[in-house]
């Protein structure tokens, strides 16, 4: 399922759990995540099994990951034909161009309101 060396998506998942809860055992994750124990676990880190939606999302809850953006790579990692994966891939990137456009105007916008707020009386930028 996964090439060797590589790790897959949901034992990535479960390692960023463990790591953000300062855990060092596999079996502590298992105790906290929904309908997990250990054999699901160590199946998800053979690459044999994917953590399931409700999973997922309460691990990207639980640390703070951007709840979109895991469930598309899940789908990624869950994919059964090329196809799907394309399509996958697609909105993901979507999601991530999405994200940063808003970023930018946040930013254009906290720039315009500080630079309003910081000039002299009688300036130009003053309301």
């Amino acid at each position: 399922m996964t090439r060797a060396g590589a790790m897959n998506y949901s034992y990535k998942l479960v390692e960023l759990y463990k790591e953000a809860k300062g855990y060092s055992q596999d079996k502590q994750a298992a105790m906290d995540i929904p309908k997990a124990n250990n054999g699901i676990i160590a199946a998800l880190k053979a690459g044999r099994r994917h953590l399931t939606a409700e999973q997922a999302l309460f691990i990207a809850s639980e640390v703070g990951l951007n709840q979109e953006e895991v469930i598309i790579n899940l789908g990624i990692e869950k994919s059964k034909s090329e196809e799907e994966k394309s399509v996958y891939e697609s909105l993901a990137k979507k999601i991530k161009a999405a994200g940063h456009s808003a970023a930018m105007l946040l930013l254009a916008a906290g720039l315009v309101l500080g630079i309003a707020q910081n000039e002299p009386e009688g300036s130009f930028c003053t309301s």
